[in-house]
């Protein structure tokens, strides 16, 4: 047994940061959706893009348009989803009742 415990491997320490880093990549992008549908809603999303700073973002603004024209359909998409996991959960029929309704116990 070694007298020094060498501690997690460098391949351990790599993927506990990337998964920290794509957790926390994901929670800035739901706080951005949030903020952008707010603005989106309010009328006001185009004017405040007219103020924004490709420079400063490294991006052009076509970029964020592409991002959030694509995101929305992305959670367009998950939202029909998941109201027709809903629907077809609240409404499914356990196969034995089907096979056998009228059995009372």
């Amino acid at each position: 047994m070694p007298c020094v415990d060498a501690g997690p491997t460098w391949e351990a320490i790599a993927r506990d940061d990337a998964r920290r880093a794509e957790n926390h990549a994901k929670r800035i992008e739901a706080m951005l959706c949030g903020l952008t549908t707010a603005l989106e809603k309010a009328g006001i999303l185009d004017v405040l893009l007219k103020e924004y700073d490709a420079a400063e973002a490294g991006e052009p603004v076509s970029a964020f348009r592409k991002w959030w024209e694509t995101h929305k359909a992305e959670d367009e998409r998950r939202r029909a989803r998941e109201a027709r996991d809903a629907y077809t959960k609240a409404h499914a029929t356990p196969f034995r009742n089907v096979l056998k309704p009228n059995i009372v116990r």
